[in-house]
């Protein structure tokens, strides 16, 4: 056997079975050792290069010395009874078919060896030899036919792999989703000998030509019509698989339009479905590859379910990406400081408002841990907070954050743990409000409410001291007035002028006190009223 693997299994298999087993990888090789070791049978694959099977035992049925060897024949292509006829003209014991043969070829051997070998062929060589040559010339062409088949399969397989490969390619790396579908899309029909197709989607009930191969800007734009949800035949729009062009199930009309459009004489058309919903078609046409064939309508489904969801994961990708850049821009618009950290309490974001709060670049922020960048005086409470987080305590509290230059911000720490799907802590998300300004404010209300306090009091006090102090200082005024006009007269006790300075001094001193009144009434923001005395004198 020429095959190395088919020839080391069946050796296995004979050797099991008790035979010594020498080989050969071809028959001019198996003449040369038939001839030194003089085999009991021989066993011969019928299609080789050089000496075939058939030729083999043609070959030893006329050598003297190899004539009596019986000869069993297997084959894994020559499976008609033609064939079988050929192999017993030619002087074949047996006429084995792979895979069964394998199970078979040891009882087959045996019956030879037992029977011996059939008598040399009687018949005209030319005769045997143009009989030969028929049966090769036919499994020649089967093979050939075979191995074209077998060619475009790979070649749709590569074109397969190529647009797998394209896609990953274009979705981790190339940001122009639309043109890398384009140059894939060019590049599969042209490996699987498609000469023109196009990509069509759904915009409402408009169809857009997402990309085109092998087609003008005029011939995109009809096609376009064509596959709109008012030029499209409801029978194509509504198919569950793929629509060959023509075909009895749509218009004639409708078809022969898009055949002359595409310049072909064959279409087919694949939906492209995705997330349960019609997304548009993919249109492919070709003069020379029959569409209808198993192969093309298997890669023309194929590449449509690959396109399908190469379309829904870009659109995914879209609105994540949008998504993402709509919360972000809240999260980073928010006055509030954005703090996650995760379950050792490493810090893994903080937003920009979170950053300034800490007076660090946002990346030098990353991995430090939580308790690290509060006052030291708090972070055996930051300890005991982030304990109660990872249990799965939601708490607000108020924290002193430590800043590079010694400063302090008082802040308040609302956070909540952040689990798994399996339910396990993953760390926390903190919302974080500066309270610094709010302490400062505080303490100038408490201030401002102390003095309003002293203010009641001193004006209480004002009250208290300014009845009395009126009478004090009238009564004192009419003394004095009334001794003083006396001493003037000559009319008063020498005793009582020499009290007249005391007198004096004593009105200076409440009219002190009445000016410490009256700065203490402004202090209080009452109203000062100014007391006047009248005296009246009444004739003696």
């Amino acid at each position: 056997d020429d095959d190395p693997v088919q020839l080391k299994l069946v050796r296995l298999i004979l050797a099991n079975a008790g035979y010594r087993v020498v080989t050969a990888a071809d028959g001019r090789e198996a003449l040369r050792v038939a001839r030194r070791e003089r085999p009991d049978a021989i066993l011969s694959d019928v299609l080789m290069p050089g000496l075939d099977g058939f030729d083999l035992c043609l070959a030893v049925r006329r050598d003297p010395d190899l004539a009596h060897i019986p000869v069993v024949l297997i084959t894994s292509h020559y499976l008609e009874e033609e064939d079988r006829r050929l192999a017993r003209r030619a002087g074949a014991n047996e006429f084995l078919c792979r895979p069964t043969g394998y199970d078979r070829a040891p009882e087959s051997i045996a019956r030879s060896i037992e029977i011996g070998a059939p008598p040399l062929p009687g018949e005209d060589a030319s005769a045997l030899k143009a009989a030969h040559v028929h049966r090769l010339s036919e499994q020649l062409e089967r093979q050939l036919a075979a191995n074209a088949g077998i060619s475009r399969r790979c070649s749709l397989q590569a074109a397969q792999l190529a647009l797998m490969q394209g896609l990953c390619h274009s979705l981790a790396v190339r940001s122009d989703f639309e043109s890398a579908l384009g140059d894939i899309l060019a590049s599969c029909l042209d490996s699987a000998g498609i000469s023109r197709g196009a990509v069509s989607i759904r915009s409402g009930r408009a169809a857009g030509i997402f990309h085109a191969v092998g087609l003008r800007g005029t011939d995109a734009a009809r096609l376009e019509a064509l596959l709109s949800a008012e030029g499209m035949p409801a029978e194509v729009a509504g198919a569950t698989s793929h629509v060959a062009i023509p075909d009895e199930r749509t218009p004639p009309a409708w078809g022969r339009a898009l055949l002359d459009l595409l310049g072909v004489e064959r279409a087919l058309l694949v939906p492209l479905d995705a997330g349960g919903e019609r997304i548009g078609f993919l249109v492919l046409a070709s003069s020379t590859t029959d569409l209808r064939a198993d192969d093309a309508r298997q890669f023309a489904e194929l590449l449509a379910g690959h396109i399908s969801q190469a379309i829904l994961f870009v659109r995914m990708i879209s609105r994540l990406t949008l998504s993402e850049a709509r919360y972000r821009g809240i999260v980073e618009a928010t006055r509030e400081g954005i703090w996650t950290f995760d379950e050792a309490g490493r810090t893994t974001f903080v937003n920009a408002r979170m950053a300034a709060m800490l007076d660090l670049p946002l990346e030098q922020v990353q991995g430090m841990r939580v308790v690290d960048l509060l006052s030291e005086d708090d972070r055996a409470a930051a300890e005991h907070w982030l304990a109660r987080n990872e249990a799965g305590a939601s708490e607000a509290r108020e924290f002193r954050i430590r800043r590079p230059d010694g400063s302090e911000l008082f802040v308040l720490v609302s956070a909540n743990p952040v689990l798994d799907e399996a339910g396990r802590y993953r760390g926390g998300l903190a919302v974080v409000s500066d309270l610094t300004e709010h302490k400062r404010i505080q303490a100038q209300l408490m201030m401002s409410d102390r003095m309003v306090s002293v203010g009641t009091l001193a004006a209480g006090v004002v009250h208290e001291i300014n009845n009395p102090l009126t009478v004090a200082v009238g009564n004192l005024d009419l003394v004095w007035r009334t001794l003083s006009t006396r001493a003037a007269e000559g009319g008063l006790d020498p005793s009582l002028a020499e009290v007249l300075p005391e007198l004096s001094d004593a009105r200076e001193a409440t009219q002190r006190i009445r000016q410490i009144v009256r700065d203490l009434r402004i202090f209080a923001r009452t109203e000062v009223h100014e007391t006047r005395v009248s005296v009246v004198e009444s004739a003696r």
